[in-house]
Parts: structure tokens; C-alpha cells; sequence
């Protein structure tokens, strides 16, 4: 799966430690196309959102953890980008979770180096907690 598949989601699943149901977005994109890459997120996140607000996330999660899940259940979606983020693609994701949060549900973004990067000191995640407000 990618970014690219907008109207794909990629991973669904429980949060073991949580109990949370997680909706996964894999960003393998890099930035050179920035509005492209800007607008493909865009539309993933809004796929994401009309498929939480549908309630079609329970039905799904029905088929593949083979129960019910309450719908209080909390909801997370977690973008796992391969590429460090610009200074505009920080801003947009500051509002899309300001968005996500205002609906009720969670929203993170982190950075999960692959290939010869992640040989690289440091940590090679880097979690990003977002505060913003509005639609995505």
C-alpha cells in the first residue's frame, strides 16, 4: 500500500496495549513533488475519516479480528512516513489533526527510516505530537 492509493486503507488493526483501533497510512513518498504528495495525504486522510465515520471500520474490523468492537472503542490514525517532513507538510498535518481531534479521534505522524538510513545514529523514529484546529 501507499499514499497514492487514496482510496485504500492500508492497515487496520488493535491496539494490543490500548485496546485502540489503529488505522494505518504508509507515506512512501518522498517531498520533491510537495503539492502532489500534499494533495495525495489530503485525500487519503479524508478517505480515512469517511470510512471511521460510516462505521464501516466495525464491520471491517468484525471480518478481520472475528468480533465486536464497541463503537466507543477510541480511534487512531497513524501515518508511518518513510521521509522527514517539510516545514508545510508540518503545518498541514498541525491542522488535519486539529481536524481528526475535533471528530473525536487521534491522530500521529511518524517518521520510520528504511534502507541504508536507518544505519544512522539516533533513533531512527521520530514521533511528532501535532496541535491544530479545523478541517482536513
Amino acid at each position: 500500500m501507499t499514499v497514492k492509493q487514496t482510496a485504500t486503507v492500508d492497515w487496520l488493526g488493535l491496539e494490543k496495549a490500548t485496546g485502540s483501533i489503529v488505522l494505518t497510512i504508509v507515506d512512501d513518498l518522498d517531498w520533491a513533488d510537495e503539492t502532489d504528495h500534499l494533495l495525495a495525504l489530503q485525500e487519503k486522510l479524508n478517505t480515512y475519516l469517511a470510512f471511521i465515520e460510516s462505521d464501516e471500520v466495525f464491520d471491517r474490523l468484525l471480518d478481520t479480528v472475528g468480533r465486536q468492537v464497541p463503537r466507543d472503542t477510541s480511534i487512531k490514525v497513524s501515518i508511518l512516513a518513510e521521509y522527514p517532513i517539510t516545514s508545510r507538510a508540518e503545518a498541514f498535518l498541525e491542522h488535519a489533526t486539529g481536524a481528526f481531534e475535533g471528530a473525536g479521534f487521534t491522530l500521529v505522524h511518524k517518521i520510520v527510516m528504511s534502507g541504508p538510513d536507518q544505519d544512522k545514529p539516533g533513533d531512527p523514529t521520530q514521533d511528532k505530537p501535532r496541535k491544530g484546529n479545523g478541517e482536513v
